[in-house]
């Protein structure tokens, strides 16, 4: 479904910890200055990085993303 919930068992109440991300991923400069966007992998190689530099790839389910 394009709304939430997405699927069934959607959190609803607070972050959830994610494997790696689509599209739209918020970060500190400090930790994006430090990531680079493989090509072969390009989100899921950030998410990778962004885990063995001993960080993690959060969904915070009350927000939303809107692409012009």
């Amino acid at each position: 479904n394009h709304r939430p919930p997405f699927f069934k068992g959607w959190p609803t109440a607070g972050p959830v910890l994610l494997d790696t991300a689509g599209s739209c991923i918020a970060m500190h400069g400090w930790l994006a200055k430090q990531l680079t966007w493989p090509a072969e992998d390009v989100v899921r190689g950030v998410c990778k990085q962004i885990y063995e530099l001993g960080h993690g790839v959060w969904l915070d389910p009350r927000l939303e993303v809107f692409h012009p």
